[in-house]
Order: C-alpha cells, then structure tokens, then sequence
C-alpha cells in the first residue's frame, strides 16, 4: 500500500523535524502546506519533501487540510498535525500495516493527547487517520475539523501523540 502523509503548517519549527523525520520513515509521500509561516518551517520541510505547498489561510482548517489532501497522489492518505510524534514503535506498526491488504476505507488510531508527570496517557481517543483516498473524501468544519466517514472503518492499534511544545502561540487561530 502506497501511502501519502498530508499536514497543514504554520510557523512549526520547533517540532516539524521531530514529525518529519520519523514520517519519512513509513511514508510514500509526504505533502506539507503552509498556511502562512514567518519561521522556519518551509524550509525545515523541504529538507523531507519536494511538495511543499503554499495555502493562504482563510480562518478554515477544513479547506487547508482538503488542500493538502488534493496534492496528494498515492491511494491512501494519512493526516498528521505538526506537533503530533509518531514513535520508534509506532513506526513499525505502520509499514507493518503497509505491508498487508488494503480492505478498509477508513482506518483509525488512538491519538494520546494528554500524559501524566511519568509520561502515561492520561487521555486518548480513535481519530480518522488513514484514508482511502477518493472523491467524497472531505474535510469539514472550520476549526476541529474532522471527516465525515463513509465505507468500512477498522481500528488500528496505532497510536499517534500530540506533543505540543508551545500553548500560548497562534491563539486567535484556533
């Protein structure tokens, strides 16, 4: 299975290598769009990929992330968030997960978004991640977007944390 990983960026130097750097590790293709950065986040992605795409930003994470997703070319895509960690463990799951038929339309993981003082989740969900890319797919909503699912699903025991390193940046954005 050939697979695209899809992010929307801006102003993410300070955790876009950590991403990259293990994306590029599972996957086919990887397609960054930034939607307006002032750092160095363009140029911390190309060093990973050639497809790194300008979107100007709209007050709409849906059309960014739909965006990112029309630049995509291989049949399933992935979505990750800049400050999202894929670890060493979760790496060989997903090329494990590559290697095998493809039966779903809709794969989700677990996506840890909170940890205690020794680093155990404290907070976790399943979230759309891996898609099968066709042309109903759509992102939908303006701010916590999110897929309307359409076909099979299947849970996967793949997990993916959000790490973020700053929480007081981009607030009006959200």
């Amino acid at each position: 299975m050939k697979l695209s990983v899809c992010l929307i960026v801006k102003n993410e130097e300070k955790v876009l290598e950590r991403l990259l750097r293990q994306v590029k590790k599972f996957a086919d293709e990887i397609v960054v769009v930034d939607t307006g950065s002032t750092d160095l986040s363009k140029s911390i992605a190309k060093i990973f990929t050639d497809k790194v795409y300008d979107f100007e930003w709209c007050e709409d994470f849906s059309a960014a992330r739909n965006f990112s997703f029309s630049k995509a070319t291989c049949p399933f895509v992935m979505w990750l968030d800049a400050d999202d960690v894929v670890t060493d463990e979760n790496v060989e799951k997903i090329k494990h997960f590559k290697s095998k038929e493809m039966t779903a339309d809709v794969y989700m993981c677990k996506y840890l978004v909170a940890f205690d003082e020794n680093e155990n989740p404290t907070f976790e969900y399943y979230r759309e991640r891996i898609l099968k890319k066709t042309p109903n797919l759509r992102w939908e909503g303006f701010v916590h977007e999110a897929i309307v699912l359409q076909g099979k699903i299947e849970y996967l025991d793949i997990a993916i944390e959000h790490r973020k390193v700053e929480t007081s940046r981009d607030v009006l954005r959200n």
